[in-house]
């Protein structure tokens, strides 16, 4: 059965959760790029050190590229946009790929404005 309405392309999560995931996550990488910040922020942090940083930085990169690619994958089987999904999931995480879990594109009418939980 096709939906009443056909769905969005991409369902955004909250702009909050842009601001709340990627903003820190901003904040580490010019910690780890710019070596003049992130030694004055191992000073002022003494359990901050530049190794923790740096491997902080690269666990969080390598948990959101597994992300964008589950979403990739979710993305296709569902018949969705999945480049899209994949560059938002990759960019914030969790919130945009449980989004993309939960829509079902087969059986759900997308007449109402979507806003998230």
């Amino acid at each position: 059965m096709k939906p009443k309405n056909p769905p969005p392309e991409i369902l955004r999560p909250h702009p909050g959760w842009f601001l709340v995931l990627d903003g820190p996550l901003a904040l580490l990488a010019a910690l780890v790029i710019i070596p003049s910040l992130g030694s004055r922020f191992t000073k002022i942090a003494p359990f901050a050190t530049k190794s923790l940083l740096k491997w902080t930085f690269f666990a969080a990169l390598v948990v959101h590229a597994a992300e964008g690619a589950t979403a990739w994958s979710i993305a296709g089987k569902k018949g969705l946009n999945q480049r899209g999904w994949a560059l938002q999931t990759a960019l914030v995480g969790f919130p945009s790929l449980r989004l993309l879990i939960e829509q079902n594109p087969e059986n759900e009418d997308y007449s109402a404005e979507y806003r998230p939980n």
